[in-house]
């Protein structure tokens, strides 16, 4: 699928969901944001990455994408803002309008920031 290119105000409309996605591994499910967001900006893997290190040691967990010198990280941290797990990325087309970009996952599920 083609991404398209998304807006902050795009992602803001999600204030809720009506239904949680479970990621393939069932270690996380995720809400209706971050299925759009998955979906038009073709980032998957960026889910993927963060089932991958679950279950962490803390009940909340603040993933942020940066990009720093053409090189994205995928930093998470407690809520304490002590990095839990660092992962640089060699590849990516997500969108860097929307960086530095953050989820939070709380209690096994996965959201954006407006479905706090």
């Amino acid at each position: 699928m083609e991404s398209r290119r998304i807006t902050e105000i795009d992602l803001a409309q999600f204030t809720g969901t009506t239904q949680y996605f479970r990621h393939w591994s069932r270690k996380i499910k995720y809400t209706d944001g971050v299925q759009f967001l998955a979906e038009q900006v073709c980032a998957y893997w960026l889910v993927d990455l963060i089932a991958s290190y679950q279950p962490l040691c803390d009940e909340r967990q603040y993933w942020t994408l940066v990009i720093d010198g053409g090189l994205y990280s995928a930093v998470c941290k407690d809520r304490d803002a002590r990095v839990l797990v660092s992962q640089e990325i060699m590849y990516s087309d997500f969108p860097v309008h929307l960086l530095p970009f953050t989820l939070y996952l709380q209690d096994g599920v996965l959201f954006l920031p407006s479905e706090d």
